[in-house]
């Protein structure tokens, strides 16, 4: 649950006002880095807890404080990964498959190549993955394409960026950057604030992240490129993240599962009532011990039993059943365990009903994804035009293609598409195949099937055909097989 005690903002952005003040410094070449980092640090620290939430390394449950009571023995801090599940689900089902990068046919052919070839050594396809978890879990997540100059020339490499490690000011027109390196000073926290224009660093010797407050600038340089290498993923307009709006039914549900636990592990220690007999602390001592296990009760009417808590089962399963339904519910997430993907009846068409609230959300993840790619590829390009001289290409000559990730119902797929046949062409048949990727290249490969078995069937065209020239020849053979024929017949009489 996200503290309401923030001294700042809310924790997910910067208020507006905020905003306008640290742009206007800009502007006027007056910006102050250690205003900056105190009105981000709650920024900072709020999405980094998301992020230890999603990988339970910290969840609300640790905090969780056992009464002051020597009866109580035992107190559990479950984790119950929920928010693992909901993130890493939906990341799954858009970037399982890696996205396919494309470029258009009339961007010249070195230029195309020399995309492709800087995708793939990249690794644009992990990157993808990582930088679509952070979106997810922390509510955005960033990219930085890094120019390095060196003695041979210039690298540009892309370097994803922790969530709370940036920031991007403005539609595009700054960012901030937060790193750590180990300079003369010692340990050194930068600051890099990137500008159309420039590319500022502020250092600052410290090792504590939340004392970053004494930053003074180290160096500077132009940026050549006249865009902001900087690349924001949101997940949402309003940067939330996937668990956002179950956090506190999480929270609960840890809780009871942690009671739950700590009911049945506290049996264990339960306390024994003994009545009809004195039994002293020295004897208690030895049957706890096991060196006997006897118990003298002269009394008739004595007794010995434990004194143990009545669990309402019933009641337990149906509201920790109801929690988890609606973190599922809540998070437009499925449930894996539904009987619809359990070896249930339900058809495929069926079972795409229950993804709807998950495709609505990958939709929208997807949509956003796209924004940032498409500032990607404009910064590719720039640095393309400028440092390796290609002008035909622009950034709207490449574009990415997503698939899901879904198991395919492949009866149901063909009988539908084979009906589909009578009434839409065949390319927009193939399209609608999950297995094809490119539909182009798929019939070019169904006109090259059809020639090779048009070849194989002329091949055989003239076998069995008549000779015109041959004519009288081929007649006395037919007689002959005619006169063989009427002559076996009459054996058989």
């Amino acid at each position: 649950m996200r503290s309401e005690l923030y001294q700042h903002n809310n924790g997910i952005k910067l208020t507006t006002m905020q905003e306008k003040k640290h742009l206007f410094k800009i502007r006027n070449n007056n910006f102050d880095p250690n205003d900056f980092i105190k009105d981000f640090i709650d920024i900072r620290n709020e999405r980094l807890r998301k992020y230890k939430q999603y990988t339970t390394e910290k969840n609300a449950i640790d905090d969780r404080k056992k009464p002051k009571s020597d009866l109580i023995k035992v107190w559990n801090k479950i984790h119950n990964s929920f928010f693992n599940l909901i993130v890493d689900q939906k990341v799954g089902y858009v970037f399982g498959n890696p996205i396919s990068y494309q470029i258009e046919e009339e961007v010249a052919e070195n230029e195309r190549e020399w995309v492709k070839e800087y995708l793939y050594n990249q690794d644009v396809f992990l990157k993808d993955i990582e930088t679509g978890t952070q979106q997810a879990a922390c509510g955005v997540s960033y990219r930085l394409l890094d120019i390095e100059t060196n003695i041979i020339g210039t690298n540009a490499n892309l370097t994803n960026i922790n969530s709370w490690n940036a920031y991007m000011l403005g539609h595009k027109e700054a960012a901030v950057v937060l790193s750590e390196d180990y300079t003369e000073k010692g340990h050194t926290q930068i600051l890099t604030l990137y500008t159309k224009d420039v590319i500022i660093e502020y250092h600052s010797a410290t090792s504590d992240i939340n004392g970053m407050m004494k930053f003074t600038v180290a160096g500077g340089r132009d940026n050549l490129l006249g865009i902001v290498p900087v690349f924001e993923f949101r997940n949402n307009q309003e940067m939330h993240s996937d668990f956002e709006t179950v956090e506190d039914l999480n929270d609960a549900y840890d809780r009871m599962i942690s009671s739950g636990a700590d009911e049945v592990e506290q049996f264990r220690l339960a306390y024994m009532l003994i009545t009809g007999t004195d039994i002293d602390g020295e004897e208690a001592k030895k049957i706890f011990e096991g060196e006997t296990g006897i118990l003298n009760i002269p009394d008739a009417n004595g007794n010995a039993s434990f004194l143990t808590k009545m669990m309402p089962k019933d009641f337990f399963e149906y509201f920790v059943g109801l929690i988890e339904k609606n973190i599922f519910r809540f998070s437009k997430s499925v449930d894996v365990n539904d009987e619809a993907f359990a070896g249930g009846n339900e058809s495929g068409e069926a079972r795409k009903w229950k993804l709807i609230a998950l495709e609505f959300k990958a939709n929208l993840t997807e949509s956003w994804f796209e924004k940032g790619l498409r500032d990607m590829f404009e910064g590719i390009v720039a640095y393309m035009r400028i440092k390796q001289g290609m002008n035909s290409i622009v950034s709207s000559n490449i574009y990415a293609d997503f698939t899901r990730t879904l198991p395919v119902d492949l009866g149901y797929l063909a009988d539908t598409l084979t009906k589909l046949t009578t009434i839409l062409s065949e390319r927009t048949v193939l399209g609608m195949i999950p297995a094809i990727d490119d539909v182009d290249a798929e019939m070019e490969q169904k006109q090259r099937e059809r020639e090779e078995k048009m070849n194989e069937m002329n091949s055989f065209g003239d076998f069995g055909q008549v000779n015109p020239n041959d004519a009288e020849q081929t007649g006395e053979v037919l007689d002959q097989e005619k006169a063989t024929d009427n002559k076996g017949s009459g054996q058989t009489r």
